[in-house]
């Protein structure tokens, strides 16, 4: 039997609660946690301190739910369909619904490449 992908904890995915648990997830901000140099490397020269909060969490949130991403699944992929929602609301806030230009280049400069950094 090949190996199942799990889509949240099981305690969570027992109750069809993984949209909660994904939902409390990305909402919850520590004030510590582990980042890899690297990767404050690449941002600590971004041009806004928001940029570099929402780079910050986005890497929090990628790491404390990758086991849960399914490469496989294409569009049906839970964890990585509710950290793309958190992550398109810090863009609508940060570019005032991509109405002010200058906010959008620098999303698109800064946070969209991240994505290829975890």
């Amino acid at each position: 039997m090949a190996n199942k992908t799990r889509t949240c904890p099981e305690k969570f995915s027992e109750i069809s609660a993984c949209p909660s648990y994904y939902y409390e997830l990305y909402n919850s901000y520590p004030s510590y946690f582990d980042i890899d140099n690297k990767f404050l490397d690449k941002i600590k020269n971004f041009p806004d301190p928001i940029l570099k909060y929402v780079a910050l969490y986005f890497y929090y949130n990628y790491s404390v739910a990758k086991e849960y991403f399914d490469p496989n699944l294409r569009n049906n992929d839970l964890a990585c369909h509710n950290l793309n929602r958190w992550l398109d609301q810090h863009r609508s806030f940060f570019t005032h619904s991509e109405k002010c230009e200058n906010n959008t280049n620098r999303w698109k400069a800064h946070i969209e490449p991240l994505w290829n950094e975890n």
